[in-house]
C-alpha cells in the first residue's frame, strides 16, 4: 500500500456455536480465523476463495451486520463496534454493500423508488424532494432512467436488478462499497458490463472497492490486490498480479489450476473472464 488505509481489519475471528440435535455438546465452527488486512482509499481489493471458506462472513462483520467473537474493523480511524448504535447507524452512510442475488435482495413488494432510497433513512434530514432527486441521480449514475423509479423489480432483468442494487448502494455517496459476489448470478455478457460500470464508478467518485469473489478472472480485471481465504484465513494477499502469476501458498496454486478463465489472454495482456464463473 502506498497510500492511507481507509478500512482496516485487524485479527477478526468468528465463531459460531453449532448445537447438536442428540444430545451431544455443542461444537464450535470457526468461519473466519485471525484475518487481517488494510485496503487503500480509492482502490480495489479483490477477496477470492471457494464457497464456505468465510468470504460472505467476513463481508458481514466489515459491514458491521455481525460481530466478530475476536478483532475489530477500523474505518478512517474509528473502531466500528467500539461506537454506540446510534453512531453506528450514521456511520453507515460511508459504506454500503452490493449482495450477490439481483432478484433476491430488491422487496417486489415495493417500487423501485422506495428501494434505491432506503439507505437515506440511515441520517440526514432530507426533504421528500431532495430525496426525489437523490434516487433520480443514483439511477442516472447507473444507466437507468429517472422515471423508473416507479416501476417494480419484476419489470426489470438481471442485470438491471444489479444496477438497481448499485444504485441503492451509492445514494448515501459511501467511500466504501462491499460487492459480495455481485455478478456471479448474472449472464457473462452482462457480468461484464456491471463489471465496467463499478470500475467507470470508481474512477469518477473515488470510490474503495472491497470485492468477493471466486473468479479469478474477474478479480484479475478488476483489482489492485487480492487476498486468498481457505477455511476461514486469509492465506495470500498481494498485488493482483504477482498472486495470480507467482503464488508463494499450494492452495492459490490449486485455485489457479481450477480456474479455466485463465486460459485467455486479453488484447490488454491481462487474462480476460470468458468462461463462467
Amino acid at each position: 500500500m502506498s497510500g492511507p488505509a481507509l478500512l482496516e481489519v485487524r485479527h477478526l475471528t468468528r465463531d459460531y456455536k453449532l448445537r447438536s440435535g442428540d444430545g451431544l455438546a455443542a461444537r464450535t465452527l470457526r468461519a473466519v480465523d485471525d484475518v487481517s488486512f488494510a485496503v487503500e482509499q480509492g482502490s480495489v481489493l479483490g477477496i477470492v476463495g471457494e464457497s464456505g471458506c468465510g468470504k460472505s462472513t467476513l463481508a458481514r462483520i466489515i459491514m458491521a451486520l455481525d460481530r466478530p467473537t475476536v478483532g475489530e474493523v477500523v474505518f478512517e480511524g474509528e473502531s466500528l463496534f467500539a461506537l454506540s448504535a446510534g453512531a453506528l447507524r450514521q456511520r453507515r452512510r460511508d459504506f454500503q454493500m452490493v449482495f450477490q442475488d439481483p432478484y433476491g435482495s430488491l422487496d417486489p413488494r415495493h417500487a423501485i423508488g422506495r428501494i434505491v432510497a432506503e439507505p437515506l433513512h440511515l441520517g440526514g434530514a432530507l426533504t421528500r424532494s431532495e430525496r426525489t432527486m437523490r434516487v433520480a441521480e443514483a439511477l442516472e449514475i447507473v444507466g437507468l432512467k429517472a422515471t423508473d423509479a416507479a416501476r417494480y423489480p419484476h419489470e426489470f432483468s438481471g442485470g438491471q436488478r444489479q444496477r438497481i442494487a448499485i444504485a441503492r448502494a451509492l445514494i448515501t455517496r459511501p467511500k466504501l462499497v462491499i460487492a459480495d459476489e455481485a455478478v456471479s448470478a448474472l449472464d457473462l455478457s452482462v457480468q461484464a458490463q456491471i463489471l465496467h460500470l463499478l470500475m467507470e464508478l470508481k474512477e469518477r467518485n473515488r470510490l474503495t472497492v472491497l470485492f468477493i469473489s471466486h473468479n479469478l478472472g474477474v478479480i484479475e480485471e478488476i483489482a489492485d490486490r487480492v487476498g486468498v481465504m481457505y477455511a476461514g484465513r486469509l492465506i495470500e494477499i498481494g498485488a493482483t498480479r504477482d498472486v495470480l502469476h507467482h503464488p508463494q501458498h499450494e492452495y492459490t496454486q490449486r485455485l489457479l489450476d481450477a480456474e479455466p478463465t485463465l486460459d485467455v489472454i486479453g488484447r490488454s495482456g491481462h487474462r480476460s473472464a470468458q468462461a463462467s464463473g
